[in-house]
């Protein structure tokens, strides 16, 4: 099975949400995985969670197959990866010693958050039943104003149905506790969601000692343009982007089919283009290899082929460029990760890139400096054995244009 250590989190965008308290009422997880009292008003759902906020607070569930037993020992490790995707949180605290259990499989563990310029107090409720593990997690500025709502909400909730997960699938499985396997490279790569993916699809591992190419070409297939931050007029993210992004749900206003933004979506889409100052590596990146397995058409911004578009004056280019750059810091693109030892990352590309442009998955690859800063984004194409251990992981990379250019990965 594959390591992952992050947890598929819907509550990257929490601010964006302002509800309103409504009538509490059964809700039911499609799955049939939990239900429990509704908390507010339902806002988000997925397979595997659903968000719900009031005026007040915000409570998130997820759930997943895991072999972690629920204690006090292991629960830092199974919570720390969900709160650390939290993007709004400027730091955040654990509260261990005042954790208590419910009963034999359900732990309460409060902890204390610093989004930018608040402070909030939250908490969470972790159960196991049938191999199933349940998280619900609770986050307010005012806990007292919120306690009886949220107890109330746990209380009532009921574990449903076994939940069946295909362990192929990337980010499905709860974080646990494991080391990875090599720190030489610091390899991070984000899988890109196919939303019509075959299910339990197999595929045989490729062995080092073979050389294999998705077909890509960076001389057609990627951008002709350099990496860009502010040192361009650009426009990025739009309350178009952040509708098609998050629903109606961000929108204040819908009058004459005009998405107004509400004062937090409107706060967080400027702090998110803030972010892009720096470069557009992530939007390029993943951008040119859904232009490529033809998931998105070129000619939609103005070429036959990727290429040939241009970037000065294409401002529907530019926006679709920051809207994919977005998706490393939101459900489900920022959870669907690999971090894995460079040999298991050579041999997912290889198994890839055997299918050409029939792959059912598409692939970023990040790297960083060993401390995790200076972040940046390329598109893998293909992998080279050079002998003796050696394996050139073949890429686009967009401060590059029109170039192949190996990363260098001692297996």
């Amino acid at each position: 099975m594959k390591k992952t250590f992050l947890f598929t989190c819907l509550f990257l965008m929490f601010a964006l949400f302002v509800g309103s308290v409504s009538a509490q009422e059964t809700y039911t997880h499609p799955s049939e995985a939990f239900s429990f009292t509704e908390f507010g008003t339902l806002v988000d759902e997925t397979d595997n969670g659903a968000l719900f906020v009031d005026d007040d607070a915000q409570v998130m569930v997820l759930f997943g197959e895991t072999d972690v037993e629920v204690s006090e020992e292991t629960l830092p490790n199974i919570v720390a990866p969900v709160l650390e995707g939290i993007n709004d949180f400027e730091s955040y605290e654990l509260l261990i010693d005042d954790a208590e259990a419910a009963d034999a499989n359900s732990i309460f563990l409060p902890f204390t958050y610093t989004p930018e310029g608040d402070y909030g107090i939250g908490e969470i409720y972790v159960t196991q039943a049938d191999g199933v593990l349940y998280m619900l997690i609770l986050l307010t500025a005012d806990y007292d104003a919120t306690s009886d709502a949220w107890f109330e909400t746990v209380s009532s909730f009921t574990p449903g149905l076994p939940v069946e997960i295909d362990d192929e699938e990337e980010g499905e499985d709860l974080p646990i506790d494991e080391e990875e396997e090599d720190e030489d490279l610091p390899i991070d790569e984000e899988e890109e969601e196919d939303v019509e993916q075959e299910e339990d699809k197999e595929t045989t591992p490729v062995e080092i000692g073979d050389s294999v190419s998705s077909g890509f070409e960076p001389t057609e297939d990627g951008f002709s343009f350099y990496n860009y931050g502010d040192d361009i007029a650009a426009t990025d993210l739009t309350s178009v982007e952040l509708q098609r992004m998050f629903g109606d749900g961000v929108c204040a206003s819908l009058a004459n089919d005009e998405c107004i933004l509400t004062p937090p979506a409107q706060q967080w889409m400027e702090q998110i283009n803030s972010y892009m100052s720096g470069g557009h590596c992530e939007g390029m990146a993943v951008l040119s290899s859904l232009m490529y397995y033809d998931q998105i058409e070129p000619d939609d911004f103005g070429g036959s082929q990727v290429n040939d578009l241009e970037l000065e004056g294409n401002e529907p280019l530019q926006r679709e460029i920051a809207y994919w750059w977005t998706t490393q810091s939101t459900y489900p693109g920022a959870t669907l990760r690999v971090s894995e030892s460079p040999t298991a990352v050579v041999n997912a590309l290889m198994e890839n890139f055997a299918q050409g442009k029939n792959a059912d998955e598409w692939w970023a690859m990040g790297f960083y400096k060993a401390d995790g800063s200076d972040g940046h984004a390329v598109t893998p194409i293909g992998v080279e054995d050079q002998g003796d251990g050696i394996v050139n992981i073949l890429v686009y990379d967009n401060n590059y244009p029109n170039e192949s250019r190996p990363l260098i990965v001692d297996t």
